[in-house]
């Protein structure tokens, strides 16, 4: 993969429906979402996206539900700099030109998705930081049940910055674990949901 340009995989994800691999990241600076068909020997590009030609955008993860549809979460934005949540979808097993936005957004000065899960009665749920002017993160998970956000209140408890990390759904119950760093050291925090 590295023939093609400067970028980084951040998740695979393997979707049964077609035998397919998917791995997920940036590519000379565009959301860059890669199938294989045969176990990883060949990879082809299908969806590659940029918001504008100045503007960088970050695949992080991607899930499936029940009827197909496969959803990649991550980030427009630079690394250094203002960022905005992005969920991208494909509702025909990942062919290429078929991928749409489901969620192009912001939350104060700086925000972005990390992981994805899809629970057991298909509800699409996405973790995640959010960063306010004042520079105090949280930890936030959207949910499609209405895309509001939940943020948990452990910044200005004493942590530097706090980042939801992982979301994982079993049953109907939500979990996700995260970071909360001090000045000394980071610890490792995990929440339980309920949609």
């Amino acid at each position: 993969l590295s023939s093609q340009g400067d970028g980084s995989a951040n998740g695979m994800f393997c979707f049964p429906n077609n035998n397919s691999l998917f791995a997920v990241g940036i590519l000379n600076s565009h959301w860059t979402v890669m199938r294989s068909q045969d176990q990883g020997r060949t990879w082809l590009t299908v969806d590659s996206w940029s918001p504008t030609t100045k503007t960088a955008a970050t695949a992080m993860a991607a899930a499936s539900d029940r009827n197909g549809n496969i959803y990649v979460v991550g980030y427009r934005g630079l690394w250094i700099g203002p960022k905005g949540w992005v969920i991208r979808a494909s509702s025909t097993g990942g062919d290429a030109n078929t991928w749409k936005p489901v969620l192009d957004a912001s939350e104060g000065a700086h925000s972005f998705a990390s992981s994805v899960t899809v629970d057991s009665t298909d509800n699409l749920w996405v973790a995640g930081m959010t960063q306010d002017t004042a520079g105090t993160s949280r930890w936030t998970v959207l949910a499609n049940l209405n895309w509001a956000s939940r943020q948990f209140p452990f910044a200005g408890s004493g942590y530097l910055y706090t980042k939801a990390r992982g979301i994982i759904a079993s049953g109907s119950e939500v979990y996700v674990t995260g970071e909360l760093a001090t000045s000394n050291f980071s610890i490792v925090g995990l929440q339980r949901l309920l949609p």
